[in-house]
């Protein structure tokens, strides 16, 4: 009778020891890079990379959350722009204003300005009287054109 070679155990603790002799022994963990621990570390680092660019923002990026603050910064220079030449143009118009006043309420009648003042006052109040009659009677409506020249004709010319 001859004897057949015996055939080795189909399960995986047959003599302790793996077929793959640089695997190394059952009972040792296999290096396994796409692990759980792989996982968790590649998420850990998203969230730090979030939170560092969100808390530091070292690329000083306008985000959804810094809108109010560019928004106010914007206004604060726009008003401040403003103001200033708002500020200007009200010293003007007031100096101006305030001459255009005294012309017109000082008691020397005779003086070379004040009658410039008088005249200029006069014949820029009427010549704005005679344009607005212009042009009411050349485009306003039909049904309002008679009672705007009846409100200009109350107003008093000078």
């Amino acid at each position: 009778m001859s004897r057949q070679p015996r055939r080795p155990r189909r399960h995986g603790l047959s003599d302790y020891r793996s077929r793959d002799p640089a695997a190394g022994a059952w009972w040792q963990r296999g290096a396994d890079f796409t692990g759980m621990h792989s996982i968790v570390a590649f998420i850990f680092a998203i969230v730090l990379v979030a939170v560092v660019g969100v808390v530091f923002d070292p690329l000083d990026v306008t985000t959804e959350f810094d809108l109010s603050e560019v928004e106010l910064e914007a206004f604060d220079d726009a008003y401040q722009l403003a103001y200033e030449e708002g500020k200007q143009r009200g010293i003007v118009e007031g100096r101006q204003r305030t001459l255009v006043a005294l012309g017109l309420e000082h008691a020397e009648r005779d003086a070379p300005w004040i009658r410039g003042v008088h005249e200029g006052w006069m014949e820029g109040w009427n010549d704005a009287l005679d344009s607005l009659e212009q042009a009411t009677r050349a485009h306003a409506p039909q049904d309002e054109r008679q009672r705007e020249l009846e409100l200009l004709a109350e107003i008093e010319r000078r």
